[in-house]
């Protein structure tokens, strides 16, 4: 469940540690491991969305509403006809980089509102815990 909190590792990699190097039970491990990415999600979407805003220093405000300008503009469009999908799709895709910290950060940037932005990081966290789980379910299976 810890390691599952860690940003890059979250469920992704806890889930075939848990089962493959560790012999844990599938279904316990999946479940720890979602339980311990989901409390992840909950710290960055608050930090995020209540504390990052109420962060008043002249050089930070400056610097993160250069991030968020440039980042909007650039993908916006792109983006607001298929926001929610794409959310969702992103988060899932078991890689580096695409879980729930990342999903959380594009949905503070594109404005979705913070239940909403829950919403899309744990159905995409939970699509990429089952692939992850079947991925490792068919290692044992092959082995």
């Amino acid at each position: 469940m810890l390691l599952s909190m860690v940003p890059t590792i979250e469920a992704r990699f806890a889930i075939p540690i848990g089962i493959l190097k560790n012999n844990l039970d599938p279904s316990l491990t999946f479940l720890f491991a979602i339980l311990g990415t989901f409390l992840a999600t909950l710290v960055a979407l608050s930090f995020l969305y209540h504390i990052l805003p109420k962060i008043t220093w002249k050089w930070f405000t400056k610097l993160t509403n250069k991030i968020f300008e440039h980042t909007h503009k650039k993908h916006s469009k792109k983006l607001e006809s298929f926001k929610e999908i794409s959310i969702v799709t992103f988060v899932a895709i078991p890689f580096p980089g695409t879980g729930i910290y990342t999903g959380c950060i594009i949905c503070y940037l594109m404005g979705v509102p913070l239940k909403r932005a829950l919403l899309l990081n744990t159905i995409g966290m939970i699509i990429s815990g089952a692939i992850t789980l079947l991925g490792a379910l068919g290692i044992i299976a092959v082995i």
